[in-house]
């Protein structure tokens, strides 16, 4: 009969014994490690190395360690739950060394009853040491080899000697546990600027160093070349986490396309089937600077810092049609007193803004980056997407399924009829919440719908320009056809507001910082005393909206995708067209 395939020895050779292996062990780090740093450059490092079997035979055992990973990272990096943990560890250990002594005991006799019938033996004496303990004394009477002589020992030799070696064990024991507490950057043994040493990164990870850097993105190297942190906050209370360079597939590949277009979801909606193929085709992206990305989306209280500061009216509170909210029966309308106060669906400074359109998130990003004295922006959509996969190649970040979405998402599946707080669901193997459903989530590309079969494969950042503008992730009533890594939302106009869209930011890593005066993006907004000024008005696109809707289709199926098995009529209208572009 075969062996059965062990993941922990074969990849992060963890032998059985040591199975299942405590949150130190997993990640190859010493006993109750106290770095951040080392923690997490540990855990991304194995995260990395196991991330190479994901599209193999055992990828469902691939994605069960991940996820062990991460649980292991997450709880070592959240100051109570390493407290806790490793308080029930030390009790473990405690309640396993006291009983060593009885095994070794154990483990003697039976060596003992392995002797031949002429070296019988006789009766173990048992003598005592420090905790009274009895240790047993055996004594062979075996025939001494030719020429040697017995030496009488007198009968208390044996049990010091155990007695010196067992505070011998408890100094050692004692000692590690003291190093550990101690300063970590003087015993690293070889970790250089954050990075984990070869042993700690599981067998043959040395050998797949090129491999794993090539592989879906990873946290491998855990600074930059400046030696910058993996977490930051800003003077807003604005948490942010470093994304190194990296490289991973973009969108939809054709198996799972087929996939989704096989479900009624997609079959028995035209909408969606749209936002199926404009999500192909799959393609290699490799993004070529390190950023920062919030961990949250931008919340209600952070974007009332920036309104307090400037005096700033949003495009809601100034284009004399408000946002969207929904009345008291819980009907979705649209109404003047609606805006990113207030949309009749409750408030709180730890929800998600809502009712901003593009050019608001734009003018807080210039704000801030004013503020920090660093260039804050919104999200390339290939920043968005490489940040929300969290190295996995799959639609969702968690695994191949979409069963556990609610455990990651506000959803249809845990619809609550609202946004709901940041940080709510568990996040991503990055250490991201909320990247699936709560609200959707603006990036600062043009839409263009055939932009993948022509985007360059080195920092894609969209068309150069438009009024058309895109969304990812899925808001609080959505199913995982829209909360998912790859399914793109739009076109969303630069002015529009509602209340399932907002915002989150990156900020660079590297580069000079962003002058006062340097716009954020190509389709630089209104500068900021103008967007102030209560008369201020941003205008909705020239464009007639029949001819941008006709473009866009035409955008949108003058490329040879595989399929779709559909097509329009030419009597097609602008709002047929409009409606067909959105995710219902």
């Amino acid at each position: 009969m075969p062996e059965a395939f062990d993941p922990y020895r074969k990849w992060l050779g963890i032998p059985p014994k040591d199975q299942p292996p405590n949150h130190y062990r997993l990640l190859a780090i010493e006993l109750f490690e106290d770095d951040p740093d080392v923690i997490e450059a540990a855990a991304d490092a194995r995260m990395a190395h196991v991330r190479t079997y994901q599209t193999g035979q055992n990828s469902a055992l691939s994605q069960k360690i991940l996820n062990e990973l991460s649980k292991a990272k997450l709880c070592l990096l959240d100051a109570a739950r390493k407290t806790n943990y490793d308080a029930e560890l030390r009790q473990r250990q405690a309640a396993t060394s006291s009983a060593e002594p009885a095994i070794s005991s154990s483990v003697g006799i039976a060596q003992a009853s392995a002797v031949r019938p002429s070296q019988a033996l006789p009766k173990a004496r048992p003598s005592a040491v420090a905790g009274g303990t009895p240790v047993p004394q055996i004594r062979t009477s075996a025939p001494l080899a030719a020429g040697r002589s017995r030496v009488s020992r007198p009968a208390w030799v044996l049990p010091s000697m155990l007695a010196a070696g067992a505070v011998v064990l408890a100094l050692g024991t004692w000692a590690v546990v003291r190093w550990s507490g101690t300063s970590v950057d003087e015993h690293r043994t070889g970790v250089a600027g954050g990075n984990t040493p070869a042993k700690s990164r599981g067998p043959r990870a040395a050998a797949k160093n090129t491999s794993i850097a090539a592989a879906a993105p990873s946290l491998q190297e855990s600074v930059s070349p400046g030696d910058l942190p993996r977490l930051i906050e800003n003077s807003i209370g604005m948490r942010l986490r470093y994304l190194p360079v990296g490289e991973f597939e973009m969108g939809l590949s054709d198996a799972e396309a087929d996939a989704f277009s096989a479900t009624d979801l997609v079959r028995q909606s035209l909408p969606n089937q749209v936002a199926v193929v404009r999500s192909r085709p799959r393609h290699r992206v490799r993004l070529g600077r390190p950023f920062y990305v919030g961990i949250h989306e931008v919340t209600v209280g952070q974007f009332r810092r920036f309104v307090e500061a400037t005096g700033y009216r949003t495009t809601a509170e100034t284009d004399g049609r408000g946002g969207m909210g929904r009345d008291a029966s819980g009907n979705l309308e649209r109404k003047a007193e609606y805006n990113w106060r207030e949309n009749g669906l409750g408030e709180g400074d730890d929800l998600p803004v809502v009712n901003v359109s593009w050019d608001d998130a734009q003018v807080f990003c210039r704000w801030l980056s004013e503020r920090e004295q660093a260039e804050y922006s919104l999200p390339t959509e290939a920043q968005w997407e490489y940040a929300s996969r969290g190295g996995a190649t799959g639609p969702w970040f968690f695994g191949p399924s979409p069963d556990p979405l609610a455990s990651y998402a506000w959803c249809a599946a845990n619809q609550t009829g609202k946004r709901q707080p940041v940080g709510g669901r568990q996040p991503n193997a990055f250490g991201l919440y909320d990247m699936y459903g709560n609200v959707w989530e603006l990036c600062a590309d043009t839409f263009a719908a055939d932009y993948y079969s022509h985007s360059p494969e080195t920092d894609p950042a969209g068309p150069p320009a438009g009024d058309q503008k895109i969304k990812r992730g899925g808001w609080y009533i959505d199913p995982p056809l829209c909360c998912n890594s790859a399914i793109r939302s739009g076109p969303v106009p630069r002015t529009e507001t509602d209340d399932s869209t907002g915002f989150r930011v990156v900020r660079a890593a590297t580069g000079p910082v962003m002058s006062a005066t340097d716009g954020l993006s190509r389709d630089k907004p209104p500068s900021l005393p103008d967007l102030v000024r209560p008369e201020a008005k941003l205008s909705p696109p020239d464009e007639p909206a029949q001819t941008a809707a006709e473009h866009t289709l035409k955008q949108c199926y003058k490329t040879e995708w595989r399929r779709p098995a559909w097509h329009f009529s030419s009597a097609t209208t602008a709002a047929d067209a409009i409606r067909c572009l959105l995710v219902s």
